[in-house]
């Protein structure tokens, strides 16, 4: 079936570093000779390391996040932009739809934090994202989602860098990036086929902690590998016990903070 979807195309911008490589006792022909090492290559685009570019943090806190957007019901903040993904922190109200969108060659992911935001994913059953769901999109899928509820709800999500999306045109038009301009465009597609241990839907509290599932990777996808992580767990809200089955990290520690099942 064929769909008509607007793009919107952005200009690319590249910046390309060199690194000079001097290496001492290696031939000039750069291949190592006779002498056993490896061969030598130029390494075009050596960045320093250890320096956060923004919106680079080594540490982003809920609560700085509510107070830059103090006020504010609906939002969207970068948390992290670098050569593998793209990451952004969301908040919207209850009733706010976000339409049908694709992208058409990478996943998406969307990890809630709070609230309900229910999903409509091209070739699926309906997904409801509540506190501690990790919504995994295919590549090449059709999906919208709105927020359900009686309060804001609050995720985040997680893209491969340099993502594309594109928007069926019997849908308003979206507007332009700020470095292109908006496009009709005409192809084919076919919703991407979910392999283990990829599915939809997976939620940390309702499919690890209830059922005693092993921790492990829950999306597997090129440039996107997510798995829950989990620390101490209120012994209440533990039916694993302390043996192999144990999902936490043991007894809780003199200094541990309380447990508050309200905390996001």
């Amino acid at each position: 079936m064929k769909k008509t979807m607007r793009i919107v195309a952005s200009g690319l911008v590249a910046a390309v570093c060199t690194a000079l490589v001097v290496a001492q006792g290696v031939p000039a022909d750069g291949r190592g000779g006779g002498r056993g090492g490896p061969a030598q290559m130029w390494l075009v685009n050596k960045t320093e390391g250890g320096v956060y570019n923004p919106p680079m943090r080594p540490l982003w806190k809920l609560s700085d996040l509510k107070q830059m957007h103090a006020g504010q019901d609906n939002w969207q903040e970068q948390i992290i932009r670098d050569p593998e993904q793209d990451a952004t922190y969301n908040s919207a109200a209850p009733g706010s739809k976000f339409g049908p969108r694709m992208h058409p060659d990478t996943p998406t992911v969307f990890v809630v934090i709070s609230g309900q935001v229910h999903f409509t994913v091209e070739g699926q059953p309906p997904a409801n994202g509540r506190r501690g769901s990790i919504i995994n999109i295919m590549k090449a899928t059709l999906f919208s989602y709105e927020i359900a509820g009686d309060q804001n709800a609050l995720w985040v999500e997680v893209n491969p860098t340099n993502f594309k999306t594109v928007y069926p045109v019997d849908g308003p038009a979206p507007p332009p990036s700020k470095a292109g301009k908006l496009v009709k465009v005409s192809f084919n597609h076919t919703p991407g086929a979910y392999t283990k241990p990829n599915q939809l839907e997976w939620n940390t509290f309702d499919d690890t902690i209830a059922k005693c599932v092993e921790r492990g990777a829950r999306v597997v996808d090129d440039h996107i590998f997510i798995s829950p992580l989990l620390g101490y767990v209120n012994p209440a809200d533990n039916p694993c016990g302390t043996g192999r089955g144990n999902i936490g990290s043991g007894p809780a520690k003199p200094g541990d903070p309380a447990f508050d099942p309200r905390a996001t």
